[in-house]
């Protein structure tokens, strides 16, 4: 099932619109860019450990990739839910950011050709 970047949003906001009833201060903005922090540490810890880098825990590769996931979809969720909270249209914004990069590859290298169809 494809969903938009809005469709996430909508169902991310549906979803932690209920947080409170947990216990938890209602999230905002502010509060959702600073978990992106230790969402993002996390993700480092977990990277770190596939590596061996890091303390494992027992865990293997798939259950690592597993938590990556998971980390991976709570920075995307803390970035939605912050960018919907300051009015910022993120379909809108990532398509402007694949343009933008497409047209400095493409400018830093004219032998380049990137074909993103109606992406952008």
């Amino acid at each position: 099932m494809a969903n938009t970047l809005k469709e996430l949003t909508r169902k991310q906001m549906l979803v932690w619109d209920h947080y409170f009833t947990q216990g938890t201060t209602p999230w905002t903005a502010d509060i959702s860019i600073q978990d992106l922090a230790y969402q993002i540490g996390s993700l480092t810890k977990l990277n770190l450990q596939l590596k061996n880098e890091r303390f494992r825990d027992k865990m293997d590769d798939e259950t690592i990739k597993i938590k990556m996931t998971d980390e991976l979809c709570d920075i995307i969720a803390n970035t939605l839910f912050a960018a919907a909270e300051l009015g910022i249209d993120m379909d809108k914004a990532f398509n402007d950011m694949l343009a933008s990069d497409v047209k400095k590859i493409t400018e830093r290298n004219p032998s380049v050709k990137i074909d993103l169809g109606e992406a952008i």
